[in-house]
């Protein structure tokens, strides 16, 4: 699966890159935030992106401001990798469109972790994307079928309406007798 990072410090992106490689994933790397919208923007955008907060240009805030303004189907997972640990920088990124926050310099089995329920949530949300597009077109195939369960439902609706309705009356004095026979039985055994 691709991933995106999105940092401008030479060695820190080096780093990252190697990391990501070594477990596995295809790296896609942008040295600032401009590049990595256009990335985003793609066709074939990675699933998944690694922003630095600051960066030249656009940063890792704007970026996911963007990405989630976008609104598209299926939105990438967004991880900001910053050197802000403040709670309010968190609380900020994360009000930003965030996904996840990690401080660097990161501990790379915590980076796993994080990165894999991102990869988890994408494959959630692709699979959700394909059951409703399959939903959609069995509905659109079939106006007929469908026109039948609306009137199928609405049939059960007034059925169900009209035996509440018309029972009620009917039903409430076996409740209070049931009630009654529920507290005369309770206290039987009390007694015993």
């Amino acid at each position: 699966m691709k991933i995106l990072i999105a940092e401008d410090d030479v060695i820190s992106r080096r780093l990252l890159e190697t990391t990501l490689i070594r477990w596995g994933y295809e790296v896609v790397v942008t040295c600032d935030g401009t590049a990595a919208w256009e990335v985003l923007q793609s066709a074939d955008a990675p699933p998944l992106a690694i922003l630095d907060w600051m960066m030249p240009g656009t940063d890792g805030i704007e970026v996911c401001r963007k990405v989630r303004r976008a609104a598209t189907p299926t939105p990438p997972y967004l991880i900001l990798l910053t050197a802000k640990g403040r709670r309010e920088d968190i609380v900020a990124g994360l009000r930003s469109g965030a996904n996840d926050y990690v401080t660097k310099p990161f501990n790379r089995e915590e980076l796993r972790a994080r990165v894999q329920v991102g990869m988890r949530i994408v494959e959630l949300q692709h699979s959700l994307a394909d059951r409703v597009k399959a939903l959609e077109e069995a509905s659109r195939g079939s106006s007929s079928s469908r026109a039948s369960c609306r009137f199928a439902h609405t049939a059960r609706k007034s059925v169900m309406t009209g035996i509440i309705g018309s029972r009620s009356k009917a039903i409430s004095p076996s409740i209070r007798k049931l009630n009654s026979a529920t507290a005369s039985a309770q206290s039987v055994t009390k007694d015993v």
